[in-house]
């Protein structure tokens, strides 16, 4: 006996009635704005593949903009920001991410003009000291230094940031790291009991 293909997605029926579909395509909106905030085409990406009607999509789309539950520009600003601290991703990343979610260049300018120069070298020189500060890499050998910072430069220089400012950040940050952990040595050596 042939089992049935469940992998197969049906297509799900849509009223014919125009407000019975507008119904059923604003609700499906809404359960789908409750689980995350999300762009304006990433919403008429999910009615497309839901089947709903063009013209619906078009009705619920504008009805959820002029309620204020979809914004462009305030999701790709809170998205940006996000992104920018807890990854240190540079302007450029964020850029390519919000086109990616279908944000317009316009929207993704007004959102990224927040985000400064000093901001995003302050993020990259945080990210690089919390991951120095978990490291275990001993910072005297001269074979594992190279390899850490070659490591940290890596991970800067995928989140975007050219290999020049990553470098120095990186540089910046070790010999930070380093002046202080002498210093701590000699803080040490100054209070130790004869």
């Amino acid at each position: 006996m042939k089992t049935p293909d469940r992998s197969a997605k049906r297509e799900p029926v849509w009223p014919d009635d125009p407000a019975a579909a507008y119904e059923k395509a604003f609700n499906t909106a809404l359960r789908s704005l409750t689980a995350a905030s999300r762009t304006r085409h990433q919403v008429e990406q999910l009615l497309v593949r839901r089947g709903a009607p063009a013209v619906v999509i078009d009705r619920v789309l504008d009805r959820l903009m002029e309620v204020g539950l979809l914004n462009d520009v305030e999701f790709a600003r809170r998205w940006a920001n996000s992104r920018s601290n807890s990854r240190a991703a540079s302007r450029r990343v964020l850029r390519m991410e919000l086109s990616r979610k279908g944000i317009s260049s316009a929207d993704i300018d007004i959102a990224l003009a927040d985000i400064d120069a000093d901001d995003e070298h302050c993020a990259a020189a945080d990210l690089v000291s919390r991951k120095l500060a978990s490291s275990t890499v001993d910072l005297t050998d001269h074979q594992q230094r190279l390899k850490l910072r070659q490591r940290m430069v890596n991970m800067l220089m995928r989140r975007g940031h050219s290999p020049t400012i990553a470098i120095g950040i990186v540089d910046d940050v070790l010999l930070q790291r380093t002046e202080h952990s002498s210093g701590a040595d000699q803080d040490d050596e100054a209070f130790s009991l004869p």
